[in-house]
């Protein structure tokens, strides 16, 4: 594990306890990740996650149809 030094606050208004703890959490700007329980989303949002799932699943299963149906066509071409 790599430890980070912490450097002196300087003294000008700054309260060390703050520097202190934002140096050793690295970046403060960082995200904070969310359960996605704690995410509301509205009735369209998850009308559009629907229907995006929906038309992935489909897709996925259109290009099932394309490969079995262009291997067969092969093994019917050279049986």
């Amino acid at each position: 594990m790599k430890r980070r030094q912490v450097k002196p606050a300087p003294s000008a208004g700054i309260d060390p306890a703050s520097s202190l703890t934002a140096s050793i959490a690295g970046d403060s700007g960082a995200a904070i990740p969310l359960p996605k329980s704690h995410i509301r989303r509205t009735p369209s949002e998850i009308q559009m996650a629907d229907e995006v799932r929906r038309a992935e699943h489909d897709d996925v299963r259109m290009y099932a149809r394309l490969v079995v149906g262009m291997q067969s066509q092969i093994l019917r071409d050279y049986a």
